[in-house]
């Protein structure tokens, strides 16, 4: 029954959305693209068309659909996937590390530390640039 409301759902889905861009709107829609665009110039402009009545009785269908989507997935007691994993808790990190493969027996060689970089030297004084030159 799942599978079947599951499938129903998805038709009416794809049903729902074709017609709803086959209405031609204020801006035309795409009904204009099959020849729709000019029934309102034959029959008129007014009252409930063919696609009105269909985009109804499809959002009805959706809508019903997806409450009974709803009860039978409370009823059938579906577990969540969060309740079902492990805590991560419960795992501990290893006491000590593994020791890392070596391949070289000879003693590591170690290097000093790097020397921080010199300061820059201070700009010249304002004073001292800007001197007038005497004639």
């Amino acid at each position: 029954m799942f599978v079947f409301l599951v499938l129903l759902h998805i038709v009416v889905c794809i049903w729902l959305i074709v017609i709803v861009l086959l209405q031609a709107g204020k801006g035309g829609g795409l009904s204009g693209l099959f020849g729709g665009g000019s029934q309102d110039v034959i029959f008129g402009g007014g009252g409930d068309t063919t696609l009105k009545k269909l985009t109804t009785i499809s959002a009805v269908v959706f809508l019903i659909t997806s409450i009974l989507l709803y009860i039978v997935a409370s009823r059938q007691g579906s577990s969540s996937v969060v309740r079902a994993t492990a805590p991560m808790s419960s795992q501990s990190a290893p006491a000590t590390p593994a020791a890392p493969m070596a391949t070289n027996t000879a003693a590591p060689v170690q290097t000093a530390p790097a020397q921080p970089a010199a300061a820059p030297a201070a700009p010249a004084s304002a004073a001292s640039q800007s001197a007038p030159i005497k004639k």
